[in-house]
């Protein structure tokens, strides 16, 4: 989910429609101005609550254990209780990821204008993302292994040598219960030995039996042999051993079977990617893509139109804007961890209001959005920020509100020459909090609250950038008003963020239009 946050994010922060030097926001009645344009981004870092950090941190950490896997906390709970090690925390080993996004959009194009001040558009995205991923494995500090007997990570032979172990041991305590029964134990201090000793073996070997092999207890890590945790417990087997030699039960002789090392890189390559395993992610690799982003369909109408009258250039023009934005994006595969998704997922309605003011060579294009994103049902993994991995047991089907967008920009200009002008950018932009929740009851997760995805949404940023913008005015003939042909070029950066992950792009866009007249007068 973390990722599908940062690539929508990452969309509407690239997205919003470039202005240039005040060209009409609608077309003339009668014409089509049909427009083709291009954004490439490029994020290398992020901001959380505003610190800078590398792109796609969070999936960096240097303890793999039950804060990063929380369905590990049973695992290390029953390592805790048969090591006796308290506050013990198991570890994998560590990670860390380096990532970079570059996100290049084809935009297409086209606005009708119906009358003087009311025009339709539409626009398609075509979106060409490349993810760059290098996720490391790290062993340094690790405490645990491969579990010998994991159905899917341990071995045969593993499997072998824990389920001979517990054999053995279970004969030895069977053995010491039937000769504690039948009185094989007359001296007093021999009989209360062999109590003793059963009592604690067999409560041993319970906890033994789950931590390696009781299906839905057993987890796929246990304690290394060399460290703390796995001397304490070969420790303990090797007293209840010396104890069941002095009762005269010399059978039970096998060590425990702990894994001699930790992870490679290439193992945990495996356990993050096998499908029968705990994970089943796709692969941490660097990927490539081309598809459709969401496309949009709207209307502007002009309520004041007092632009470029005769010998007052500049002056006021006010738009009134709507769109309707529709999530035919692509979605990444819940197990995919790595892919931005092209598209919001849900579908938006958006509102704005442009304003043009200016005279001479100085002017300014303002401007105010409100985007009401709508909620959506999908299947997620339910996790937190800070648990960018989620097993598959956390897959279900959620129902996400998005929260709503606020968007403010100015876009200054100085016309150089005519129809030829630096343009500066200057955007705020605030995303308000999700707000999810199971689709219905039979879909929750026991003992996890589906809000976990709606946590650290609430973010904003600050873009600002500049470029060129040629927009000439319109000529007059005796033949009629021909309309020029407009374009720009804009780089713009987000330079500051607050909240959750805002992907730290540098964009640079361009843009060309032209309009054809389709019917009416060539008078107008």
């Amino acid at each position: 989910m973390r990722q599908c946050i940062q690539g929508v994010a990452l969309a509407i922060l690239v997205a919003t429609p470039a202005a240039a030097q005040l060209p009409a926001i609608g077309a003339p009645r009668g014409f089509v101005r049909f427009e083709i344009g291009g954004d490439w981004a490029n994020t290398t870092n992020q901001l959380f609550n505003g610190a800078d950090q590398p792109y796609r941190a969070e999936f960096s950490t240097p303890l793999i254990g039950s804060a990063f896997y929380p369905e590990l906390s049973q695992t290390q709970a029953r390592i805790a209780q048969l090591s006796g090690i308290g506050g013990y925390t198991l570890s994998v080993g560590g990670a860390t990821m380096v990532a970079q996004a570059s996100v290049g959009t084809l935009r297409l194009g086209a606005t009708i204008g119906l009358t003087s001040k009311l025009s339709i558009f539409g626009m398609v995205p075509v979106v060409r993302q490349q993810v760059q991923v290098n996720y490391g494995y790290d062993s340094t500090g690790a405490n645990a292994g491969y579990n010998p007997a994991d159905p899917v990570f341990g071995s045969a032979a593993g499997a072998d040598s824990v389920n001979a172990f517990l054999l053995e041991y279970k004969t030895a305590l069977d053995t010491l219960s039937a000769r504690i029964a039948g009185g094989y134990y007359v001296d007093p201090d021999s009989l209360a030995l062999a109590e003793a000793t059963l009592a604690s073996g067999a409560a041993y070997y319970a906890g033994l039996d789950s931590l390696f092999v009781v299906s839905g207890a057993a987890g796929s890590f246990v304690p290394l042999a060399s460290s703390s945790a796995g001397q304490a417990m070969a420790g303990e087997i090797s007293n209840v051993q010396t104890a069941m030699a002095a009762l005269s039960i010399s059978s039970f002789t096998q060590p425990l079977p702990l894994p001699a090392g930790a992870l490679s890189p290439s193992e945990y390559n495996t356990y993050l990617t096998t499908p029968a395993g705990s994970i089943g992610a796709t692969p941490f690799a660097t990927e490539t893509s081309f598809l459709l982003g969401d496309m949009e369909f709207g209307a502007s109408y002009t309520i004041i139109d007092r632009w470029n009258r005769p010998e007052q250039p500049g002056g006021l023009r006010v738009v009134a804007q709507g769109l309707v934005r529709l999530p035919t994006g692509y979605q990444p595969l819940p197990n995919d961890f790595v892919s931005l998704p092209t598209g919001g997922g849900q579908t938006d309605i958006q509102a704005s209001v442009v304003a043009d003011v200016g005279g001479g060579r100085f002017g300014a294009r303002l401007a105010g959005s409100y985007n009401d994103q709508l909620s959506t049902t999908a299947d997620r993994r339910v996790t937190l920020p800070s648990q960018p991995i989620p097993w598959s047991n956390r897959l279900a089907t959620v129902s996400q509100d998005p929260g709503d967008e606020f968007t403010l920009s100015a876009l200054p200009y100085f016309q150089l020459v005519p129809g030829f002008a630096v343009v500066g950018v200057l955007r705020y932009w605030s995303h308000g909090a999700d707000a999810v929740e199971y689709a219905s009851a039979a879909d929750a997760i026991p003992g996890v609250s589906a809000s976990e995805l709606a946590t650290d949404t609430e973010r904003s940023a600050t873009i600002v950038g500049g470029g060129l913008s040629w927009a000439p005015s319109q000529v007059g003939t005796r033949t009629g008003t021909k309309y020029p042909v407009d374009a720009f070029w804009l780089y713009e950066a987000v330079v500051s963020g607050s909240g959750g992950v805002v992907p730290k792009a540098g964009t640079m866009r361009m843009g060309f239009r032209w309009p054809f007249r389709f019917w009416g007068s060539t008078s107008e």
